[in-house]
């Protein structure tokens, strides 16, 4: 589960990929894995990360960050 700067998570990505390391997944920690330059650098060699973003609703000056955190609770209630 790495967490690493964007530069430190593409040299992470690159070198398993030379030598020959394939995971079937990564689960990442935010930082470095949700920069676009990232996916840009390394392209198709992260298929199958899993990352994770924190995020602060009053930050969210459209409001669609609360709309959304509405609907997921709203989802949760429904009986299963």
């Amino acid at each position: 589960m790495p967490s690493s700067y964007t530069t430190d998570g593409i040299l992470l990505v690159k070198t398993m990929a030379e030598l020959g390391y394939k995971p079937q997944a990564i689960v990442a920690q935010a930082a470095g894995f949700s920069e676009d330059s990232l996916y840009g650098a390394v392209g198709d060699k992260v298929e199958g990360l899993i990352s994770r973003s924190s995020f602060s609703l009053d930050l969210a000056p459209s409001g669609l960050g609360r709309k959304v955190n509405e609907l997921f609770k709203r989802a949760r209630q429904r009986p299963q």
